[in-house]
């Protein structure tokens, strides 16, 4: 298949590294197993996708070790039913399912106009059955987590111009079996959702379907199109394993403002409601966007801070203001520097962070001396600056909680902790002046996505990094044999809501196992974990356990927490360099608490 010149967009840059299909090959066999994650992924189709495992794999391999199987031809409806099928037996964590319209139901898609509303109901009513009994007999069967792909709209509507005019259209028919799918998956545990029609509507059908190959052998996509849904399930399969990023960090000058604010001057840059202004305006909106959603925002400017901070106090066409922003470095320092001393502001690894400039060499010497920082150059035209970030699927989670609305400002507050605390002599004094309050309480059906996010995106005090979905939390609220607590904690500067997770297993008799515990970056070391740990010990003895266990799996992250069950009076029961258990000795030799607290509430 010939690639097409626009692939040489955002996305084949950010995710293909801008290499053509032949070197993605080449790239695969060459790529070795590593100390990454291993990810099995399973693909099942009732039409051609050869070409779309290559470019899958590739983008995968970046965060896990992979292992790709792909079904027979047209067998998915067996695979889903028959344990016993060659896909059941390789159990892979993720299911990708291509189920072609066109396949399933012929009729609708080639013999619409011909049709009577009897028969198009009764072709409708077969999908949607078809589909239900496929999502159903996946839970019970694999227990995978499936990513399933909404049907496409056909480009050229059957009824032609009285498509619009009729309220039996063909297209309106598609999306609606679409509908239908949304709410089966809103029933069955663990299915993903991914919408094809978002890339067909971007790239056009001309660019998205391949007629040739699919008269020869039922092959739908340019390879345009498969790199695009690659993606499309990559985002998915990050969000569900907590690889996406976390904070933007900016330039300012032909970035946030057109211009440069060291030479123009403040009532000279371009920002406002009119071109060019307007172009930069719809890009701080966009970023504005994110931080509802939960992105960190920091400034990375080669500038004068005080001429930053007078545009982002005074210009009146400014939508970004210093307070969105959770710390900013606006100085003549070489910009690898301070991402790393933002890193360090803020906590996170430099994994978590993407940094935008305009300039070539700027963005080429974070992308060569900062390991880990994804790095996005903008292009030279500042109309495509929003429509780059809205696309580029590096922050793309799969749900969103009030806290996320909140989380740039939870890290900004703690920036000014850290200031306050140099003027202390000793920790537990700046603690105490603090007034932290803690409450523990069990997850809820309102707090269960949030509790969701945290196994997803927590991983330097994360003992074991299980990640878990919003069913799968809900499944162990519902179970009498586990516990799930939550922690909250706020302080005089503020709530910062839930920032810590446990869920404690009960099914073995008599004993009980921490499957997880982990607590957010941003209040590690005040001794909040401690008091965390004391409470899973004492609900355990509470329901009569005569042995309490933990775990503690190695990553490449976690190490801050490799010593924490050794430190709270655990041994050490066995260990592969890994994956350690721990077993507490006597509940009596926990340390004692900490006094520094105002208040612990436990529910």
């Amino acid at each position: 298949m010939a690639e097409n010149a626009s692939q040489n967009g955002i996305i084949n840059q950010l995710y293909f590294d801008g290499l053509p299909y032949s070197s993605i090959i080449a790239r695969n066999k060459a790529t070795q197993p590593g100390s990454r994650p291993s990810l099995k992924v399973g693909i099942l189709r009732n039409i051609t996708v050869d070409n779309y495992l290559p470019l899958l794999k590739y983008v995968l391999s970046k965060q896990f070790s992979v292992e790709l199987q792909q079904g027979e031809f047209d067998v998915i409806i067996q695979e889903a039913l028959d344990p016993q099928m060659p896909m059941n037996r390789f159990a892979p964590d993720v299911l990708i399912v291509f189920l072609n319209i066109r396949q399933i139901a012929p009729d609708l898609w080639y013999r619409y106009p011909s049709l009577s509303p009897g028969e198009i109901d009764a072709e409708k009513a077969s999908v949607v059955q078809y589909v239900q009994n496929l999502l159903e007999a996946f839970h019970r069967n694999s227990r995978c987590k499936v990513i399933f792909n909404l049907f496409e709209l056909p480009p050229h509507p059957a009824l032609d111009l009285a498509e619009m005019q009729t309220r039996n259209g063909q297209r309106e028919l598609i999306d609606g079996l679409n509908r239908e799918v949304l709410s089966i998956a809103r029933q069955v545990p663990d299915i993903y959702l991914a919408d094809l029609n978002v890339i067909l509507e971007k790239l056009g059908a001309s660019h998205y379907f391949d007629k040739r190959y699919w008269y020869m052998g039922k092959a739908p996509y340019t390879l345009e199109a498969l790199k695009e849904i690659a993606v499309e399930h990559v985002k998915i399969i990050h969000s569900l394993y907590g690889k996406t990023k976390k904070c933007l960090v900016l330039d300012c000058d032909n970035t946030l403002w057109g211009g440069i604010i060291g030479e123009d001057g403040m009532r000279n840059i371009r920002i406002g409601k009119t071109f060019p202004g307007n172009m930069f305006l719809d890009f701080q909106q966009a970023i504005l966007n994110l931080s509802s959603k939960g992105v960190i925002l920091a400034i990375c400017s080669k500038n004068n801070e005080s001429d930053v901070m007078e545009v982002l106090e005074n210009h009146p066409d400014m939508l970004l203001r210093k307070n969105n922003f959770a710390c900013i470095y606006a100085n003549w320092n070489n910009k690898a520097d301070n991402i790393r001393n933002i890193a360090l502001d803020l906590n996170i690894g430099l994994d978590s962070i993407v940094f935008v400039d305009d300039s070539e060499f700027e963005s080429n010497l974070v992308r060569d001396q900062v390991e880990g920082v994804t790095v996005i150059t903008l292009p030279k035209e500042a109309s495509g600056y929003a429509e780059l970030l809205q696309n580029c699927g590096l922050f793309d989670k799969l749900n969103y909680t009030s806290e996320d609305r909140k989380r740039g400002d939870l890290y900004r507050v703690n920036v000014e902790r850290d200031k306050l605390k140099t003027s202390f002599s000793d920790l537990h004094s700046y603690y105490r002046s603090l007034e932290m309050v803690i409450d523990i309480e069990p997850v809820d059906e309102f707090s269960a996505p949030r509790a969701s996010q945290l196994t997803q995106r927590t991983n330097q005090f994360n003992l074991t990094t299980r990640r878990y979905s919003v069913d799968d939390i809900t499944g162990f609220m519902r179970s009498p044999d586990h516990e799930v607590l939550l922690l909250k904690l706020s302080d005089k500067f503020g709530d910062m809501g839930i920032v810590g997770l446990q869920i404690i297993d009960y099914t073995e008799h008599g004993k009980a196992k921490i499957d997880s515990f982990m607590m957010s970056c941003r209040i590690i070391g005040r001794g909040v974990e401690n008091v965390f740990l004391r409470t899973a010990v004492r609900r355990s003895l509470d329901r009569e356990a005569a042995q309490v266990e933990g775990q503690f799996i190695r990553t490449g992250k976690n190490a801050l927490a490799s010593e924490f069950y050794r430190s709270n009076g655990f041994g050490e029961v066995s260990g592969d360099g890994t994956v350690f258990t721990y077993r507490l000795k006597d509940a009596g030799q926990l340390p004692a608490p900490v006094d520094y607290f105002k208040e612990i509430n436990i529910k």
